[in-house]
C-alpha cells in the first residue's frame, strides 16, 4: 500500500528492504516455513517478494537466492 510506504523508497532503500525480509524469513520457526524454504534449496529456486503500488504501479522485486535460503537453514 503506497499510503503505507512509497515504492521509491522501497527501491532506494533495497538492501535494508531485503536485510530486513532476510532476517524476518530466518527467524521463522514454524515448520510450514522451515519446509517451505528446504522446498526451495532442493528444488534451487529462489524466493522472490514483488511490491506492486497500487497507485503508481510501479513493480520492485526483491530476491533472495537459494545461497541466502542455504545460509538460513544452517541457522537451525
Amino acid at each position: 500500500d503506497e499510503d503505507l510506504c512509497d515504492m521509491n523508497q522501497i527501491k532506494a532503500n533495497a538492501a535494508e528492504v531485503k536485510q530486513g525480509i532476510i532476517e524476518t524469513l530466518g527467524n521463522q520457526t514454524d515448520l510450514a516455513t522451515q519446509l517451505f524454504i528446504k522446498s526451495c534449496v532442493n528444488c534451487d529456486r529462489n524466493i522472490v517478494y514483488r511490491y506492486i503500488g497500487k497507485q503508481s504501479e510501479a513493480q520492485h522485486d526483491v530476491v533472495i537466492t537459494v545461497p541466502e535460503l542455504k545460509d538460513m537453514l544452517k541457522k537451525e
